[in-house]
């Protein structure tokens, strides 16, 4: 019995990205995010209030499983 073999353009591979994500901030100086207000708070020490009437800005704000903000972006 004979494979199939599909011959694929090399136009048609995709690129493989990998991310890695190290931090030099030790864990007990990140914010601790307990409810929805230290979210607000935590966000507003950081949200440039000047470029809010010019123009949309948003915030992607990461944690780990123990609440700790671990990036923000």
């Amino acid at each position: 019995m004979e494979k199939n073999v599909i011959n694929q353009p090399a136009w048609s591979k995709v690129a493989e990205v990998k991310l890695v994500y190290k931090t030099i901030v030790k864990a007990s100086k990140r914010p601790l995010i307990k409810t929805s207000k230290g979210c607000y708070e935590t966000l507003l020490k950081i949200w440039d209030e000047n470029k809010m009437e010019m123009q949309g800005e948003f915030k992607v704000l990461l944690m780990n499983q123990t609440n700790c903000v671990t990036y923000v972006y």
